[in-house]
């Protein structure tokens, strides 16, 4: 893996802001690009750098809990659109349901592992090979708490708006990450391609986002093959993600997705 390679890993970390949400930032990686100039310089050993590069590796994996904006006047307004979704679900006031939808953003529990890749190929069996030149790969969920939630509602129809208002918020969170990785690009002199999807959850009778709705996926069959690779490269039993038998993800509400990069478009001189 050349160098630029090692580079292009942030170290993230999470500071708590004025509205108390966790954002997670990333930062510039010292120590990797101090290794890798100790080691050409001849000062590092050749053993010595390898064991350092596998540990930081190793250690750069990206295990996050995060927090996301309820973007709570956002949803509701999309919300208000399913009026007569609405009515059956047995909502009477607008007030009835902002509070159904705060009560859903305090069951999310948001966690993503992500890292970088460059030249993957990984064998999914022995006619499908899935290749990438360079990208980030993610897993992200809202938690387990949801499912729950979701049983103890009292009707079919209310919990089909109660899962238009996750799929929102699985968006945000989404976007959350993708805009990370997009920072960590542009100061790697690359720009990130539009997002591809190995997995999303069933949307069912829900109103899904159009960002999900119309999102680039993987070929069915091929991201029914990729997923045991995937989920265990990133390690992804740290956010309590799993595989069930039948090929769907736990927690429900999970998404797994890659983030092309490519080396950035130099812009001609005027």
């Amino acid at each position: 893996m050349p160098l630029n390679a090692w580079y292009a890993i942030p170290t993230v970390t999470a500071v708590k802001t004025a509205d108390t949400n966790l954002v997670v930032q990333t930062e510039p990686p010292p120590l990797w690009e101090a290794l890798c100039k100790r080691f050409i310089k001849g000062v590092l050993p050749k053993t010595r750098f390898t064991k350092c590069l596998q540990f930081l590796k190793k250690s750069m994996r990206k295990i996050k809990r995060f927090k996301i904006t309820s973007r709570s006047r956002e949803i509701l307004n999309r919300l208000m659109r399913e009026l007569p979704l609405l009515r059956r679900a047995g909502f009477q006031s607008q007030p009835e349901v902002s509070a159904f939808v705060m009560d859903i953003f305090k069951q999310i529990d948001p966690g993503v592992v992500y890292e970088f890749n460059q030249d993957a190929h990984w064998e999914l069996d022995d006619q499908n090979i899935l290749h990438k030149e360079m990208f980030s790969a993610c897993a992200v969920t809202l938690g387990d708490k949801l499912t729950p939630f979701l049983q103890a509602l009292p009707n079919d129809d209310k919990r089909t708006a109660a899962v238009t208002v996750i799929l929102e918020f699985l968006k945000t969170a989404i976007l959350f990450v993708a805009d990370l990785i997009k920072e960590q690009a542009q100061k790697e002199e690359c720009e990130t391609l539009d997002l591809q999807f190995v997995y999303l959850p069933p949307f069912g009778a829900a109103g899904a986002p159009k960002m999900l709705r119309e999102s680039i996926r993987l070929e069915k069959t091929v991201a029914q093959k990729a997923l045991p690779t995937i989920l265990p490269h990133l390690k992804a039993e740290k956010i309590d993600v799993s595989l069930t038998k039948e090929g769907s993800l736990l927690p429900p509400y999970t998404a797994v997705f890659f983030v092309p990069w490519q080396k950035a478009k130099k812009r001609g001189k005027k």
